[in-house]
């Protein structure tokens, strides 16, 4: 697959009891192929209205939020 990688949407530092996770988040379009789940079972496209009909971890909670709120996201998730 193909993607356009454009800039920084969120970087998130969180902590969990056990380690803690850096994540860094950036604005992506698909341009070509068809994506696939390496490292997981599987993956699924959603529209960010769907987002709280999903379980995430703790740690992407705030990204959550400036998804559902980015008005920037329209070109990037439908």
């Amino acid at each position: 697959m193909t993607i356009a990688v454009g800039e920084l949407f969120e970087e998130v530092l969180h902590t969990y009891p056990e380690h803690s996770v850096q994540l860094k988040f950036f604005l992506c379009q698909l341009i070509s192929g068809v994506p696939q789940p390496l490292g997981c079972a599987a993956l699924q496209w959603i529209h960010k209205k769907q987002l709280a009909d999903f379980q995430f971890p703790a740690a992407d909670a705030g990204l959550l939020m400036k998804i559902s709120r980015a008005s920037q996201m329209q070109s990037f998730f439908p």
